[in-house]
């Protein structure tokens, strides 16, 4: 449901950034999809505490989830701008070694790694935030 919400504007998003890319020169293609990459990293961690919540068996509505995180705005912001800046990183060393077959298999370990990263940061966000737990 999280992703669904989150699809729409992406696809949008995606469009204008894509012919944007195509007429505008590459870097306001990156500063827009930085700056989208980042807004959607934004919302979708404020929303996504619904997921720990889920795996261990306590029910959580996605509003829920958006309160819980209300006075943490700042503290999110820079978790998605890191999150954003690695990924934007780790996307542009993928592109640029992805001639061949071992480019594109260490551009998929370093996103399995990315990934894992961003649900460890949900975990703990969950932690602190709804079961009130020390770091």
């Amino acid at each position: 449901m999280i992703g669904l919400a989150l699809i729409i504007p992406m696809i949008i998003c995606g469009m204008v950034i894509s012919s944007i890319g195509l007429s505008g020169g590459y870097t306001v293609f990156l500063v827009i999809g930085f700056a989208f990459n980042l807004f959607v990293l934004f919302i979708g961690t404020r929303i996504s505490l619904v997921l720990p919540a889920a795996a261990i068996g306590v029910p959580m509505k996605i509003s829920e989830s958006w309160q819980a995180t209300e006075g943490e705005n700042m503290a999110i912001f820079k978790l998605a701008l890191m999150l954003t800046a690695i990924s934007s990183v780790v996307g542009l060393f993928t592109n640029a070694i992805a001639l061949n077959t071992v480019g594109i298999l260490l551009g998929q370990f370093f996103n399995g790694l990315l990934g894992l990263y961003s649900v460890s940061i949900i975990t703990t966000l969950y932690g602190v935030l709804i079961e009130k737990r020390d770091l």
